[in-house]
């Protein structure tokens, strides 16, 4: 019974990562697709960045293509840094597109100071870490 387990378990594991890889390469084409599209939009017609709705979607859009570029690489690496760095792009974008009222825009902008800083503790305990398994002389200290 626990050999049953134990194979069922790593037959899990491999499929979650398939499907894992699977879901990646499909938002990479489809992001490859997106990207193509915009490129020859603005490439086109120059003339929806010469006023202010063209460039909030010219921005809108960049958002958009580096939030699916984060997910791909959340797909393959599993660490905080890649999940604060789609929140960010997340609020950047509505900030972007729907402003809302100066409240909204003060809470987004706390917001993504709160992942920054999140972001900067995570790799400040990662340094720290490392230091301590290679030594303190190894870290620079501007790092620290």
């Amino acid at each position: 019974m626990h050999n049953f387990k134990f194979n069922s378990a790593r037959a899990l594991a491999r499929i979650t990562v398939l499907l894992e890889n699977l879901l990646a390469w499909c938002v990479l084409i489809t992001l490859l697709i997106y990207g193509a599209n915009l490129l020859y939009k603005y490439i086109t017609h120059p003339a929806l960045l010469w006023s202010d709705e063209g460039l909030r979607s010219l921005l809108a859009d960049a958002l958009l293509v580096a939030m699916g570029a984060e997910f791909v690489r959340t797909f393959l690496q599993h660490t905080p840094q890649t999940i604060i760095e789609i929140l960010s792009f997340a609020i950047a974008r509505h900030i972007v597109l729907d402003p809302g009222n100066m409240l909204e825009v003060l809470a987004g902008s706390g917001a993504v100071f709160i992942l920054m800083l999140g972001y900067f503790f995570i790799n400040r305990q990662r340094a720290v870490q490392q230091a301590a398994a290679t030594g303190p002389a190894a870290m620079p200290s501007a790092e620290l």
